[in-house]
């Protein structure tokens, strides 16, 4: 069966347009010119059985083809892939609290590392280490969730034993549980991947990016830079933005100041002067080159928030909990979760086509048959994108998100 190879994006395809052509010619010969292949029919069935299992076949040897390309490898291939750079992508953690829960029990008793402990919802936590208490019979113990991920426990909450330990009697977290994370997923690591080797320049364009969206905490930046001697306005549709001469800008959302500008001066050129004030959350932040021992006051932005409103119609259907999934879906694309997609990020407009789009790709069995958008400022609905600047990010909470059954 013949492939074709996208030049452009090096995606390999199953060319499965000819193979029903292909099998029926293979029965007729066999089995003669007069034989009926109506789909209806034992022969048209058998015919259809062997099409469907070819291009399975074929879509299968594709998506393994494709898992050369860093650009669409998943799983062990991407790792492996990551692995020849240098890169690896984060792995899952528990949850764990700041404070170490307090235990009780009789005094001089050995609580072992291990030992259980549950939430009032009955999420785990075991102790990381073993714990003699005092002689009054208290102590505290660092927990962390058995399960990885965001496992809450809210303060007050891990009160049940679990483990049979004879003389344990309570146990109280004083803090809520610092969150764990999930093992970071495909569409973030090829992301980082593709940054990551970025990063590894300096002066270009991509080399700064990378580096300041590899600082940790930062979730989407917008860079332009000035290479006249004049100062300018960039031109549409970046309007509203002014660089002074021969300078750089940068709107990043997420990251420590310090952190940011750090980046920022560690990648620059020679020479190469700084912009803010293009949003109305302007930074400066002082940092100190180690090579020249010259102290630069970095200037740049952070972005001016924009709460947007989605109000989605869809069709009822037999989906269960559908209102739940197109929240969810819309929240999933807004946080750049979905494969392709990097959502609300700095600089992006609000599409109700694209959050549409993002409702059928977690659900396809879900109709939208509108879906209208508005800020909170403006308060009028309609199915039309919201131009949103460069310094400014629209962002979008669940309880923002109304959902009509029809």
């Amino acid at each position: 069966m013949p492939y074709d190879f996208v030049t452009e994006t090096g995606v390999v395809v199953a060319d499965a347009s000819g193979v029903l052509a292909e099998v029926e010619a293979e029965y007729l010969t066999t089995f003669g010119a007069d034989l009926d292949l109506d789909p209806e029919t034992p022969e048209g069935i058998l015919i259809a059985a062997e099409t469907s299992s070819r291009t399975g076949i074929a879509a299968n040897n594709a998506q393994i083809a494709n898992q050369i390309n860093p650009a669409l490898a998943g799983g062990v291939f991407l790792d492996a892939l990551w692995a020849l750079t240098g890169g690896n992508r984060d792995v899952a953690t528990s949850s764990t609290f700041s404070t170490p829960p307090d235990v009780t029990g009789t005094p001089g008793l050995l609580i072992p590392a291990g030992s259980i402990a549950a939430t009032a919802a009955g999420d785990q936590f075991e102790t990381l280490s073993s714990v003699m208490l005092d002689g009054a019979g208290d102590g505290a113990v660092a927990f962390a969730s058995i399960e990885t991920g965001a496992i809450p426990a809210g303060i007050g909450t891990l009160t049940t034993i679990v483990s049979s330990v004879l003389g344990w009697e309570t146990v109280n977290n004083t803090v809520a549980a610092t969150l764990g994370t999930e093992t970071q997923s495909d569409i973030s690591a090829r992301r980082e991947r593709g940054e990551t080797l970025g990063a590894q320049g300096s002066g270009l364009a991509v080399a700064i990016f990378s580096k300041v969206r590899a600082v940790a905490g930062v979730t989407s930046l917008v860079f332009r830079e000035n290479f006249t001697n004049a100062p300018i306005v960039l031109p549409a549709p970046d309007a509203a933005v002014a660089l002074v001469a021969n300078s750089i800008w940068a709107c990043v959302d997420g990251g420590a100041d310090a952190d940011v500008a750090s980046a920022l001066l560690g990648a620059k050129s020679g020479g190469c002067n700084w912009n803010n004030g293009n949003s109305s959350l302007p930074v400066s932040e002082n940092v100190l080159d180690p090579t020249s021992n010259q102290l630069y006051s970095v200037l740049f932005d952070r972005p001016d928030l924009i709460p947007v409103l989605y109000e989605v119609t869809i069709k009822s259907s037999s989906v269960s909990n559908s209102i739940a999934i197109v929240k969810a879906a819309i929240l999933a694309y807004a946080n750049g979760e979905l494969d392709g997609e990097e959502g609300l990020v700095v600089g992006a407009d609000v599409s109700p086509f694209e959050a549409s789009g993002a409702i059928n790709t977690v659900e396809p069995a879900i109709t939208v048959t509108k879906l209208e958008v508005t800020t909170v400022a403006a308060a009028t609905f309609l199915p039309e994108t919201i131009f949103i600047e460069l310094f400014e990010k629209a962002t979008v909470l669940e309880s923002s998100i109304t959902v009509i059954v029809v």
